[in-house]
């Protein structure tokens, strides 16, 4: 039995993941890729209006999807040694989520996480995690926080949820990478997905 890592994905990225992870790694593992199909509504928590002038408003339906995603990904669970989740940006949000709604995913990548998300920080404080992780990943680009509104929270935010992780026993690795939020996104997730595969 192979580890599962389901990432979510908004586009076509899962290829150049797979194959820089490959490049980072000799450890064994099945790289699933799932599609988000309405990546404001479904990778965020509850609605939120939008985070820029010319943003798009954010629906909530992280419950929703969740639940279709193990349904949907139940053969492939069962047939792994464990499961790993990892996304980007509200995807990385929506992993650090799911550990407070499910106890599925032993490993969580969280790869530039909108961790900026407004009431994020409070309802991670104040919920338990519903499976504590093997392993947990967090990163962050070391310009990201030089984003206007905010989303010029995000390296405030990430700091204060990384060490409420820690404070709870979790083996939480963190990593800054150079750039904005929109460098490398591939490259970031690989290294996030390399890490957690590490013994």
């Amino acid at each position: 039995m192979r580890p599962l890592f389901i990432l979510l994905t908004a586009g076509d990225e899962a290829k150049d993941v797979e194959g820089i992870v490959r490049t980072l790694t000799d450890a064994d593992f099945v790289l699933l890729p799932y599609a988000v199909p309405h990546w404001n509504d479904d990778m965020t928590p509850w609605p939120s209006p939008a985070a820029s002038r010319h943003g798009e408003p954010f629906g909530g339906g992280a419950d929703a999807f969740l639940q279709t995603l193990l349904e949907a990904t139940e053969s492939e669970r069962r047939a792994a040694s464990y499961t790993a989740l990892a996304g980007y940006s509200l995807g990385g949000l929506f992993a650090l989520y799911a550990m407070h709604r499910c106890q599925v995913f032993s490993r969580i990548a969280s790869v530039s996480g909108s961790l900026w998300y407004p009431g994020f920080a409070g309802f991670a404080a104040e919920n338990p995690i519903q499976r504590k992780p093997d392993r947990l990943y967090i990163s962050l680009g070391d310009r990201e926080s030089s984003a206007r509104g905010i989303m010029g929270t995000v390296g405030a935010r990430t700091r204060e949820i990384l060490d409420l992780y820690r404070s709870r026993g979790i083996d939480a690795i963190y990593e800054e990478n150079p750039g904005n939020h929109f460098q490398d996104a591939a490259k970031r997730l690989a290294k996030g997905i390399a890490s957690l595969l590490a013994e």
